[in-house]
């Protein structure tokens, strides 16, 4: 395991508030995506689609760039998936709750969520990673091309420790599994870190706050561990630390 000072977490997350200010077209505060936490726990809870349509689906099409290369299945079908045909232990899991035994039950939901969105290349883990990372914000992190794939994994520092984790043996026969696999990866390598580094949690909860209004604020933001590992790994691309060298005794 690998601890992290914490002055490097704080470091981090007041980086990625630099990178946010600089893309053309986020909002600064983020209430919105708060907002889209309580409604999809709601509609999840309540068994509700047409909620879950209105006030998730939709907004992931139009602003969050899921339609970004195709559209996606109807609403109906991703709800029905995400609400009667994945594991229901995911549901609660969060990163820093992850054991080995876990990544055979991740990657079967995640193969249940390829036909959500397909490229001609192969699945859509920018889609599916949104979609699933509003079903459970505690496990899993939102990997779209631009900042994560691009932007924080094209940094061959942390390419290297992504792709360095062991998830045990799975199939790895076509250029879609290989996607999952390279995300299963990244979920590993964020628990390790969340594990390891539990201030991350608290260093994110004390940015949100400072960028958002109170009273949207969840009283359990701390255990959104997908999003503070998001943030965090943004943050740590912007400048490449020199203490993440000893991490390699990962």
């Amino acid at each position: 395991m690998f601890h992290i000072p914490k002055e490097a977490i704080t470091k981090a997350f007041a980086d990625y508030l630099e990178f946010r200010a600089g893309i053309r077209g986020w909002n600064k505060k983020e209430d919105g995506t708060l907002e889209m936490y309580k409604n999809a726990k709601d509609a999840f809870n309540n068994e509700n689609p047409q909620s879950f349509k209105d006030k998730v689906y939709d907004v992931l099409l139009s602003k969050w760039g899921v339609r970004r290369g195709g559209n996606p299945k109807d609403s109906d079908f991703a709800f029905d998936i995400m609400s009667k045909k994945l594991d229901e232990c995911l549901r609660n899991r969060s990163l820093s709750g992850l054991t080995p035994n876990d990544w055979p039950i991740m990657r079967g939901s995640i193969l249940q969520m390829q036909d959500v969105k397909l490229l001609e290349d192969g699945i859509s883990i920018m889609a599916i990673s949104k979609f699933l990372h509003f079903w459970n914000p505690k496990l899993f992190v939102i990997c779209d091309r631009t900042v994560m794939e691009q932007f924080v994994f094209g940094h061959k520092w942390l390419m290297k420790q992504r792709d360095s984790m062991d998830i045990g043996q799975h199939p790895d026969e076509t250029k879609g599994d290989k996607q999952v696999i390279r995300y299963l990866k990244l979920l590993s390598l964020s628990s390790k870190l969340i594990k390891s580094n539990p201030s991350i949690c608290r260093e994110f909860a004390r940015t949100i706050r400072k960028i958002s209004t109170k009273s949207q604020v969840p009283n359990d933001i701390e255990t959104y561990e997908a999003r503070a590992i998001e943030w965090f790994f943004t943050g740590l691309a912007e400048s490449r630390p020199s203490w993440w060298e000893n991490a390699r005794c990962f």
